[in-house]
């Protein structure tokens, strides 16, 4: 029995320093040009990278249909789909009540509800002083994981130090695309 703890203490240890000496050289080999990134600095990137390579101005009509709103649920209903909003920022559900994305431009079906949980402003990516930018996570009933939603909004009227609610109020969309889902 004591052969067998001292066998399992020297593997133990016989592991732990040659995972120390992987994970230092990973991080600290002066061999290594590219930096490593954590995976927030990553996506950033890549959402910068893919407005860079992919961006081409679109023309969205505001929704003209019946918007009904349960907020005792926080869904929005644009006619047949449903929306429903758990964000940290309520403000952001103008977005959805003023007609300037609905369900359908989500993915949505009849009948359908999707969820979004997360909404962020992409204030690290330069724009014009009346557009802002927004990244959202979507979730629909069929699919395990989210998918991530890159969004442009215009408000010709305003400028960078307006507050996000009279920005929405003159606003349009103006860029809408799902370029993956997030694993």
């Amino acid at each position: 029995m004591k052969k067998q703890s001292i066998y399992i203490l020297i593997c133990l240890l016989s592991f732990t320093f040659i995972s120390n000496s992987q994970i230092q050289t990973l991080t600290e080999n002066p061999c290594r040009k590219e930096k490593i990134q954590t995976e927030g600095e990553s996506e950033k990137e890549s959402i910068k990278n893919y407005f860079k390579k992919h961006y081409k101005p679109q023309i969205h009509e505001k929704y003209s249909g019946h918007v009904s709103i349960d907020t005792l649920k926080d869904i929005i209903n644009f006619d047949s789909i449903a929306i429903r909003l758990n964000l940290d920022n309520e403000v952001y559900q103008d977005i959805f009540t003023l007609g300037l994305i609905t369900g359908q431009m989500l993915g949505g079906s009849i009948s359908d509800t999707i969820s979004i949980n997360y909404f962020e402003e992409l204030t690290y990516i330069k724009t014009k002083k009346h557009q802002r930018r927004f990244k959202l996570l979507v979730f629909h009933n069929w699919y395990m994981n989210p998918n991530v939603f890159l969004i442009e909004l215009t408000n010709i009227q305003s400028s960078r130090k307006s507050e996000i609610k009279s920005f929405l109020n003159g606003a349009e969309l103006t860029f809408i695309v799902n370029p993956w889902n997030q694993i």
